[in-house]
C-alpha cells in the first residue's frame, strides 16, 4: 500500500514489508546532540497507530506529519495515494477579481504578479509555507487570501502585538471588518477572523478555556505570521484541538523560514517546521525584492574591533550561553565600537535602529548615549519604552512609559535618530524611516540578523534608496561566535546584501546618504 496522503495534518503508511516499515521509522527518527545538556535527544516523528500479528507476519500502520510527505516519498521510495479534499480551484483571474474589489475600497492597493502566485500556492493544499521577504507585501498577500476565503473561519497567530495590529489594520483597509482583535479583551469568537497572540492562545489552552476550545473545533484556516516560530509548541498546539473535518488549510508566512537555509533537514528545528508546513510552496525572498526594486539596496559593514576570548571558569568553557554573555552581550570592546558607530551615524543624521536581545545592556547603552548628549529611546516587548531623562535636580533617571510603533515613528520624525530595540522589532514591523541598523545582538542562527536588516531596508522616499547594516567581526574570540559571524555574513551575501570591505567605502556611502537627504 502507498503512503496515504489524507490532505490533513496526518499521513499514513500501512501494509509495507517489515524492512520498509523499519526504514520509514528510521527516517522519521532524529537523534540530535543538545550542546546545553551535553546529551543526545531522540525525537520520533511517527506513531504506530495499529499493530496486528497474522500468520504471514506483523502488520503495522504508521502515522506521520503530512509536511514530511515529500521527504518520505523521496527517501523511502514509496508511491503516494492522494485523498481528494475537493478544494475549490482558483485561477489567476479569480485572484485579480478579488484584487479589483480591494482596489475599489483601497485605491492605493496594487497587486503584483508574484503576490497572485503566493495566494494561489495556498489554496489547493492543506499545508503551505510561503516565503515572503521584506518589501514583498506579505501582509497584503495574507489579507488578500483572507478576502478570497470569504466563507471560512480563520485564526491568525503571531507572538508580536505590533505586527498583529498591522495585520488588523490591513484587513480593515481591504474591506474585511468581521475581525476580532483587541489584546486587552477576550476574543469575539463569533467573528469570521480572530487575531490572537500566541502567548494568549497558549494561556487559554493551559487553562483549557472552554470557549477557546469550542472555537478551535470550528476553525477552517490557521495562519501563522512569522512562521519560522511554528516549531514551538505555543504556535502549533492549537492544531491538536481543531476538527480534522473542518480544518482545510494551515498556512505560514515568513521572510526567513530556516535556521540552516542550505540544508534545513539537518537542523532539528527546521525539520520540525517542515514536518508541520512542508517545504516552501512559494518563495519571494529579500534578494527578489532587491532585484525588483521593492526595497532599498542594503549594504553591510562589519566592524573590526580588538577582540579576544575571555577567561571563563573551566566549568563554563563549553557553555554557549556563557560564551555569548562574555563575547557578545558584555564584551566591552565590542560595545564601545558599537557606541562609536551610533555616535557617528547620529552625527550624520542617519535614522538608526540598534538591536539588543537583553534589556539591561540596552538600558546601559541608552544611558551612555544620553551622557554623550544624544537623545534615544529603547522599546521592548509589552509596548514599553525606556528613556533616560534629567530630573529637576539634574540627576539622570530612567523613565518608563507605554508606547507603540506610532510612538516610534513620531519620535524618528522629531529629534530622535537612535532607537534601541529588543526582539520586538526583529521581524515584520513596518517602519520605513530607519536607514541603518546596528546589530549588537547575535545568535545561534543568522535568521535574526537578516530580519533586522529588513527593518532598515524599506523603500526610501527621500534620498538614495539604500540601507546600512552594521555588524561586528566576532573573530579572535570564541570559535563558535566566529562561526556565527561567518554564517551571518554569508546569509547576507546570499540574500543580495552588498558587503563593504573597508571603512572608507562605508564612510563614503554615509556621506552620499547625508548629501542626498539634504538635497531632497
Amino acid at each position: 500500500m502507498p503512503i496515504y496522503n489524507t490532505n490533513t495534518f496526518w499521513n499514513y503508511i500501512a501494509n509495507e514489508p517489515l524492512l520498509v516499515m523499519k526504514k520509514c521509522k528510521d527516517l522519521l527518527t532524529r537523534t540530535d546532540y543538545n550542546f546545553d545538556t551535553k546529551m543526545d535527544e531522540i525525537s520520533k516523528y511517527y506513531t504506530v497507530v495499529s499493530k496486528i500479528e497474522l500468520d504471514d507476519g506483523v502488520h503495522e500502520v504508521l502515522r506521520f506529519p503530512s509536511g514530511l510527505l515529500k521527504y518520505m516519498r523521496e527517501k523511502a521510495g514509496i508511491a503516494v495515494e492522494d485523498k481528494n479534499r475537493n478544494y475549490t480551484i482558483y485561477t489567476k483571474q479569480d485572484i485579480l477579481e478579488y484584487a479589483d474589489i480591494v482596489k475599489k475600497i483601497n485605491p492605493n492597493f496594487e497587486i503584483r504578479e508574484y503576490q497572485i502566485k503566493a495566494v494561489l500556492a495556498s489554496l489547493d493544499k492543506f499545508a503551505s509555507l510561503i516565503t515572503a521577504g521584506t518589501g514583498s507585501g506579505k501582509t497584503s498577500i495574507m489579507s488578500l487570501l483572507c478576502k478570497v476565503l470569504e466563507n471560512d473561519k480563520i485564526l491568525i497567530l503571531n507572538n508580536n502585538n505590533f505586527i498583529l495590529q498591522q495585520i488588523y489594520e490591513r484587513l480593515l483597509s481591504f474591506g474585511i471588518e468581521d475581525v476580532s482583535w483587541n489584546p486587552s479583551k477576550d476574543p469575539d469568537y463569533t467573528k469570521r477572523i480572530v487575531i490572537l497572540n500566541t502567548s494568549s492562545s497558549d494561556s487559554r489552552l493551559n487553562k483549557q478555556d472552554p470557549n477557546y476550545l469550542e472555537y478551535l473545533k470550528k476553525v477552517n484556516v490557521v495562519i501563522w505570521d512569522e512562521a519560522h516560530g511554528v516549531q514551538a509548541l505555543t504556535y502549533f498546539e492549537p492544531l491538536f484541538y481543531t476538527d480534522i473535518e473542518n480544518l482545510k488549510h494551515i498556512i505560514g508566512y515568513t521572510a526567513t523560514p530556516f535556521r540552516k537555509y542550505k540544508g534545513p533537514y539537518s537542523d532539528p528545528q527546521d525539520f520540525r517546521l517542515i514536518s508541520i508546513l512542508g517545504e516552501p510552496a512559494f518563495s519571494y525572498d529579500l534578494k527578489n525584492s532587491i532585484e525588483d526594486g521593492n526595497v532599498a539596496q542594503p549594504y553591510a559593514y562589519f566592524i573590526n574591533f580588538p577582540n579576544k576570548a575571555s577567561n571563563l571558569p573551566a566549568q563554563f568553557k563549553d557553555n554557549y550561553y556563557m560564551q555569548y554573555r562574555s563575547g557578545i552581550t558584555y564584551n566591552k570592546a565590542r560595545n564601545k565600537a558599537g557606541l562609536e558607530m551610533l555616535k557617528f551615524l547620529n552625527k550624520n543624521g542617519i535614522k538608526t535602529m540598534a538591536s539588543f536581545n537583553n534589556i539591561k545592556p540596552g538600558q546601559n547603552l541608552l544611558k551612555t548615549l544620553k551622557e554623550e548628549g544624544i537623545d534615544s529611546l529603547f522599546i521592548c516587548g509589552g509596548e514599553t519604552i525606556y528613556e533616560w531623562v534629567y530630573n529637576k535636580k539634574g540627576k539622570l533617571v530612567l523613565e518608563t512609559r507605554s508606547g507603540n510603533v506610532d510612538t516610534i515613528k513620531e519620535a524618528l520624525k522629531d529629534k530622535y535618530n537612535i532607537i534601541i530595540s529588543s526582539k520586538v522589532f526583529d521581524a515584520g514591523v513596518d517602519i520605513d524611516i530607519f536607514q541603518a541598523v546596528v546589530l549588537f545582538s547575535a545568535g545561534k542562527t543568522p535568521i535574526a540578523g537578516l530580519q533586522r536588516v529588513g527593518r532598515a531596508s524599506r523603500k526610501k522616499v527621500n534620498g538614495i534608496n539604500v540601507a546600512l547594516a552594521i555588524d561586528f567581526k566576532d573573530i579572535n574570540g570564541f570559535q563558535v561566535l566566529h562561526s556565527h559571524y561567518q554564517q551571518r555574513k554569508q546569509l547576507m551575501v546570499d540574500s543580495g546584501v552588498i558587503i563593504l570591505d573597508n571603512v572608507d567605502a562605508f564612510m563614503d556611502l554615509v556621506t552620499k546618504i547625508k548629501e542626498s537627504k539634504e538635497e531632497s
